[in-house]
């Protein structure tokens, strides 16, 4: 192509329309607001945060100033299945410690509970859910007392 070099541009949602489509999934599935806080810096808690430039979307979480985990992606799907599962973990996390089963595995609980919520969502997203928490049992499996 004569020495030219093309970039290959991506569009971008904006934060705006981000915020907007998370807090609409957040709502559909009864989240609490404080566990569904869309930030665009880091709060230094550990919470994630979205940054958005020429790249894509950053997935970021940051901790007492250190930043911890970036995952980048072109997708805005793809970033928002990584926030809802953040809320969904935290959802599913409360579920499981007011509805402990004694000497058993408390992931039973959670995991179903996580793969139920999603579900409600996307049953791709509950398909892919499904899938990370086998790989996540294939490796470190149920230990029921």
């Amino acid at each position: 192509m004569n020495g030219i070099v093309r970039r290959q541009t991506i569009s971008v949602l904006s934060h705006s329309t981000l915020r907007n489509r998370y807090y609409a999934l957040c709502k559909r599935l009864g989240a609490p607001r404080t566990a569904s806080v869309y930030h665009t810096v880091g709060t230094g808690f550990g919470d994630p945060h979205v940054e958005i430039n020429s790249a894509g979307y950053h997935y970021v979480v940051t901790e007492r100033g250190q930043e911890y985990r970036r995952r980048t992606t072109t997708d805005a799907e793809e970033l928002l299945y990584w926030l809802i599962s953040d809320v969904v973990f935290d959802m599913a996390s409360k579920y499981e410690l007011q509805h402990r089963v004694p000497k058993q595995d408390g992931r039973r609980l959670m995991f179903q509970k996580r793969i139920e919520l999603i579900s409600t969502l996307s049953p791709e997203w509950a398909e892919r859910k499904r899938a990370e928490i086998e790989a996540i049992l294939a490796e470190h499996p149920y230990s029921d007392d």
